[in-house]
Formats: C-alpha cells, sequence, structure tokens
C-alpha cells in the first residue's frame, strides 16, 4: 500500500531556495493559507503515538484573496508512522459540522497548526515551501511510494541537497508534532 513519504527542513529564509527553484524552471503556486485542526481519540499523552492509532485533522484552506479567493475544507485520516503514513481526504463542506461529529464520536482536537504554503512538482516529488505560525520556516518534500520509508526518505533529502539545502537542518517531526511539543514546553 502506497504511503505519503516525506522529510522536513528548517531555513531561515525561503527566498533562496524559491529563486533556485525559478532558475531551474519549476512553476511555483500561488500561497494557500491552511488551517489543521487535528484530533486523537486515545486517553494520554498526544506523542505517545499508539500503533495503529488514527489521527483526524480538518484543514480550512485559502487560497487567494477578495472575490477571487477560494476556500475548501478538507477531512484526513492518518495512519502509520510520523514521517510515513497513510493517508486518506475528501472535501467537506461544512468543517463545523466535522468537528462537532469527531468531539461526539470522542475524538479530542489536540493541535491547530496555520501555515503560509506554496507548491512546486519535481516528477513524482511534491515540494512544500512552508511557512508556519509559531515555528518558522520549512522545506518539506514528499511522494506518494510503497518503497522502504527510510529508502524514500534518502532519496528526498538527496533531492534537497541537489537545491544547495542544509540537511542537517532536517526535523524529524510533523507541524502538528512540533507546535504541541512548543506550546506544552517539551523540548
Amino acid at each position: 500500500m502506497k504511503k505519503e513519504v516525506e522529510v522536513k527542513v528548517r531555513v531561515e529564509s525561503l527566498d533562496g531556495f524559491m529563486a533556485k527553484l525559478t532558475e531551474q524552471g519549476f512553476e511555483i503556486g500561488e500561497s494557500i493559507r491552511q488551517d489543521d485542526m487535528l484530533f486523537i481519540n486515545y486517553e494520554g499523552d498526544f506523542l505517545a503515538f499508539p500503533e495503529g492509532a488514527n489521527y483526524l485533522r480538518i484543514r480550512q484552506q485559502k487560497k487567494g484573496e477578495g472575490d477571487a479567493a477560494v476556500e475548501k475544507s478538507f477531512f484526513t485520516l492518518k495512519r502509520g508512522e510520523e514521517m510515513a503514513t497513510i493517508e486518506r481526504e475528501t472535501e467537506i463542506a461544512n468543517p463545523a459540522s466535522m468537528r462537532d461529529a469527531l468531539l461526539y464520536m470522542g475524538y479530542r482536537e489536540v493541535v491547530r497548526v496555520i501555515k503560509a504554503r506554496r507548491k512546486a512538482k519535481h516528477g513524482e516529488y511534491e515540494i512544500c515551501i512552508d511557512d508556519v505560525e509559531g515555528l518558522g520556516k520549512f522545506i518539506e518534500v514528499e511522494k506518494m511510494t510503497e518503497q522502504d520509508p527510510a529508502v524514500a526518505q534518502a532519496e528526498l533529502l538527496a533531492l534537497l541537497e541537489t537545491f544547495g539545502v542544509d540537511i542537517k537542518e532536517r526535523v524529524m517531526n510533523g507541524y502538528d508534532t512540533l507546535m504541541y511539543k512548543k506550546l506544552n514546553g517539551i523540548a
């Protein structure tokens, strides 16, 4: 079964990376504002990551400004390792009702992450250029694959190095985990 495998690197500035993408002929999409709410249904610490646990996300997304803005909302089920997950996503019409339904089913909201994201495609890779409120700037590369996650992640890191990205700044957690740790004073 295919998983979304990703690597994420913290950067000081996104400008140099975007300039390199543009120089190499990549089209970088316009900025999209994403407001994510993450829900779990197990007791205890969110960071426990029990095997087989479902992580549910409601994403409200806005692309563009004013009358030209396009707003969409999505519901996502995630299961797996932190940086290699099986994901199933569908568009939803009413995020508030979906949130209420999750709360009624025993899920609890554990963290909220808001970011500005720009995307570029490179073959089978999706490159995300993110500015995450309260966390900073990141470059994320992901692909859908049946490969062993460690093999795929080595490939993704090698791709980032071709763009001059310092992979020593690799981050091993998703934005939800990073935000949860920050909000709860966990190093």
